[in-house]
């Protein structure tokens, strides 16, 4: 489990009910953080929408659409909350996953980094994915690493 004391988090004031499938990680952070967990919830939720109305299903995992989602949902979670939690949403959802891959782990950090980035200056879907289609994200081909992600 992330050691999230020590990052300093203040705790939100505001008792919040939420309902998410999440992992361990996550789920430590929405016990302390339930209104911020809230927002990165429907962030994600808004992200998985983006990914589904720019790429077809043939990409939502390891492809296009997996790098968009990661690196719009972090971009979201900027604007809503902020850049700190960003990290801290991202990376226990990264790292508290079950049995994933390093070079998916991999993969998925960079993205979400790059949306966090991209964030300073826009969190608009069409930024977003004129940014995954110029080659700024990774993706994930036929079991190695790829080196850029080109356009659809």
């Amino acid at each position: 489990m992330m050691m999230l004391r020590s990052f300093g988090m203040e705790n939100d004031s505001e008792d919040n009910d939420f309902s998410i499938e999440a992992n361990s990680d996550e789920r430590s952070l929405c016990v302390r953080h339930p209104v911020k967990c809230t927002k990165k919830k429907s962030d994600s939720e808004t992200a998985v929408e983006q990914a589904e109305k720019y790429y077809n299903s043939s990409v939502h995992y390891n492809g296009n659409g997996d790098a968009f989602r990661h690196a719009y949902w972090n971009a979201l979670i900027v604007k809503s909350i902020s850049a700190k939690y960003a990290k801290f949403f991202a990376d226990a959802h990264e790292y508290g996953a079950d049995n994933q891959p390093a070079i998916e782990r991999q993969m998925d950090l960079h993205n979400n980094r790059l949306g966090q980035y991209i964030a300073e200056t826009s969190s608009s879907a069409k930024k977003m994915k004129e940014a995954i289609t110029a080659g700024k994200a990774y993706e994930f081909h036929k079991a190695n690493w790829s080196i850029r992600i080109h356009p659809d």
